[in-house]
């Protein structure tokens, strides 16, 4: 299940609230001792810890939905697999069941053990989303009390940053004549015409990611560009619009670019063709 964005947090008493967790998404399958991982995007991952904690919860076969935050991926007071829905248990699929039914099950049948955790709830959005500010979390989720599990983008859940984020597919990038690899990354989003140009993003970058990303991209350089637009910059080297980025900038300029904007790291769990402006 996806969030939608949402400007702010609703206001009606039939909304529970959560941390945006700024991590990966794993979906967890535990069917007696054999525990997996799975990215969106179906890509099987392994944790040990996590396997571990899983493997010595009460219930022995379930499907639950949760973030894996740790390291680069965001957060010191948050780590490890931040447990926030259940999808089915023993057996028997609990989709059809109200969010908060399905967060009753999660704190009846589930313990926090390591690395493992429940994501706490709120009901009071604006109380929290205030309190996100404060701590420069990147936003909070919104979920409708009664609604069920559904797969795909509802806005039964709602996603409120506190400053903007969006994925980005890397279409070229141009070189610095002071640092030895890369100056900025020409990047851009998909619609049903095609890849749109939408800037360049030229900060945010450490040494070490700049070297690795300058490897990465040589590898699938091509000739032509890759996006609809013209783009407004010379000596730009074209790659396959393979890699996905998150960026953090201030807004969207008229044409559509982004203003601002600052690299956050590379996305390894959306592939780059469902790369779409957020609105």
């Amino acid at each position: 299940m996806l969030a939608t964005a949402a400007e702010a947090p609703p206001t009606s008493d039939r909304w529970i609230f959560e941390k945006k967790f700024d991590g990966h998404r794993w979906i967890a399958v535990r069917r007696g001792d054999t525990v997996k991982l799975f990215t969106r995007r179906g890509i099987e991952v392994n944790d040990p810890h996590v396997v571990a904690a899983l493997r010595m919860q009460e219930p022995e076969n379930f499907v639950v939905d949760g973030e894996y935050v740790a390291g680069q991926f965001g957060g010191t007071e948050d780590h490890g697999y931040q447990v926030f829905d259940i999808v089915s248990l023993e057996g028997e699929s609990v989709t059809k069941l109200s969010t908060v039914e399905r967060r009753a099950l999660l704190t009846e049948r589930f313990i926090e053990i390591g690395v493992v955790q429940l994501s706490e709830v709120h009901t009071d959005g604006a109380t929290l989303f205030d309190y996100a500010l404060a701590c420069g979390w990147e936003g909070i989720m919104a979920k409708r009390a009664d609604a069920p599990y559904v797969s795909g983008r509802s806005r039964n859940w709602l996603k409120v940053k506190t400053r903007q984020r969006q994925e980005l597919v890397i279409g070229g990038y141009t070189l610095s004549q002071n640092r030895p690899n890369l100056k900025s990354l020409v990047v851009g989003f998909h619609d049903d015409a095609g890849l749109h140009y939408a800037g360049r993003v030229g900060s945010g970058f450490t040494d070490p990611v700049l070297k690795g990303l300058r490897q990465a991209l040589d590898q699938i350089r091509i000739d032509k560009r890759p996006f609809i637009e013209p783009v407004p910059h010379k000596h730009v080297r074209w790659v396959q619009p393979l890699l996905v980025c998150e960026v953090e900038f201030l807004e969207w300029t008229k044409d559509n670019h982004l203003r601002n904007p600052s690299f956050k790291g590379l996305r390894t769990d959306k592939p780059a063709r469902l790369v779409v402006k957020e609105t």
